[in-house]
């Protein structure tokens, strides 16, 4: 004699199933910033600001970046999720194409022209702050 099991508890167990593969997608979408950037390395780019993406996960901007040696390349600043961001008084419209700013960064590990922004000056002298773990707590 077959006992199936109650829809009830069926539906239960493909809830179950969904929620762990989506927080699972989750997880590995989002990465580590201690694996991808060098918390011992906070450096300042002079820069010229090209795009600015107010977006989740992370917001990021394009800026221009003159080496030593006079060569110019365009970095990707990753900064955190506009939420946080706007508790530190940013919008969608504090950077904009042509801003000359000051960065300070951790650099990606791997050499890309790639960074984890933790402030910025802007042209008129402002500095904007983000909130930053590296910045938080020295590495033990």
């Amino acid at each position: 004699m077959n006992n199936p099991k109650p829809h009830g508890v069926q539906r239960m167990l493909v809830r179950a199933v969904i929620g762990l593969l989506a927080s699972t997608l989750v997880a590995l979408a989002h990465h580590s910033l201690n694996a991808e950037f060098d918390r011992t390395r906070e450096t300042q780019y002079r820069a010229t600001v090209t795009s600015f993406e107010w977006g989740n996960p992370h917001a990021t901007f394009h800026a221009k970046v003159q080496l030593d040696g006079g060569t110019t390349t365009v970095w990707i600043f990753e900064l955190p999720a506009p939420s946080g961001l706007h508790r530190y008084g940013w919008t969608p419209e504090t950077l904009r194409a042509n801003d000359s700013i000051v960065v300070s960064a951790f650099p990606a590990r791997d050499g890309s022209a790639k960074a984890s922004a933790h402030s910025v000056v802007l042209g008129n002298g402002q500095t904007l702050e983000v909130d930053h773990p590296f910045a938080k707590a020295p590495e033990r």
